[in-house]
């Protein structure tokens, strides 16, 4: 039988373990939505073709503060 504190160190590194794959499902998110970002907006200038002006032309950094004005 497991002593109280031994119990809760194997608790926190239960939750170490399930924050560590949660991290990874979310890098995995956010990745393939970047990329769906910059597949849509190639679809965009690929459509209207450039635009003179136009911030996502003159970056190569997919960031959302390209829309700022």
């Amino acid at each position: 039988m497991f002593s109280p504190p031994c119990l809760c160190v194997l608790q926190v590194a239960e939750m170490h373990g399930e924050l560590i794959e949660f991290n990874e499902r979310l890098y995995r998110s956010l990745m393939a939505k970047d990329h769906l970002i910059v597949q849509m907006r190639q679809e965009l200038i690929d459509l209207r073709g450039p635009v003179p002006g136009d911030l996502s032309q003159t970056s190569d950094d997919p960031s959302l503060s390209d829309f700022e004005t």
